[in-house]
């Protein structure tokens, strides 16, 4: 069976609960709504995504518009690189197993750095499990990287008159926190990928990993 290309949600579900991940794969018609609140904060994210784009301006979007184009987006990522764009929005990375999509790319003096951009006020511990994802596949993907950050609101931030962009978002280097995660991503893939090859729903009991996603990870993980 052709392996799953599995994204940094999909990864940070399966993480959390393998049988979340298998619902998700296998019978995604009885996902639940999206909630009103919940699409609030999907919008709330989506919002400050594209104010933290000016922290780094002139960039073009490589998205294509619609996530659900993954493979016309990879292609269009690349294409971007190779004639020599500096500032990149949602670019697409996949190494053939994984997918994801980094809010900003950019091409600095020394090399290649992401940012991820979060609606948070600080970093928390599930954002450090994403943005290692992040890191792995791009890594993976073939473009190295020299600096991974994880941008996020800056809650001493107090406007009077124009919005101040730099003072608005703090800016968190995670390079040296996600490096030793490294090794770590692939045999939890790995699992994740053979779960889904074997057809049947993994047994797992509800517990906390039901939760939000702070709550941890599946107890039989």
């Amino acid at each position: 069976m052709e392996a799953r290309l599995i994204s940094k949600s999909s990864f940070i579900r399966g993480i959390k609960c393998p049988k979340a991940l298998w619902l998700n794969f296998n019978q995604p018609d009885e996902r639940d709504d999206t909630s009103e609140a919940q699409q609030q904060i999907f919008d709330t994210g989506h919002d400050v995504g594209y104010l933290a784009q000016q922290l780094f301006p002139g960039g073009v979007d490589a998205s294509r518009g619609d996530h659900a184009q993954v493979r016309e987006a990879i292609a269009y990522t690349e294409e971007l690189i190779a004639r020599g764009e500096k500032v990149l929005y949602e670019a697409a990375f996949s190494d053939g197993e994984t997918l994801c999509y980094i809010d900003i790319l950019v091409k600095e003096p020394d090399g290649w750095a992401a940012y991820e951009v979060k609606a948070s006020t600080k970093v928390k511990d599930y954002q450090v499990t994403d943005v290692a994802f992040h890191y792995y596949v791009i890594t993976r993907s073939g473009l190295p990287l020299v600096r991974m950050s994880l941008v996020h609101l800056n809650n001493h931030y107090v406007r009077r008159g124009e919005l101040d962009i730099p003072r608005r978002f703090t800016i968190a280097p995670m390079t040296e926190i996600i490096l030793p995660m490294q090794g770590g991503t692939t045999p939890e893939l790995i699992a994740l990928q053979e779960m889904l090859k074997a057809g049947s729903m993994p047994d797992v009991e509800m517990g906390s990993q039901c939760g939000q996603p702070s709550s941890g990870r599946c107890c039989h993980s």
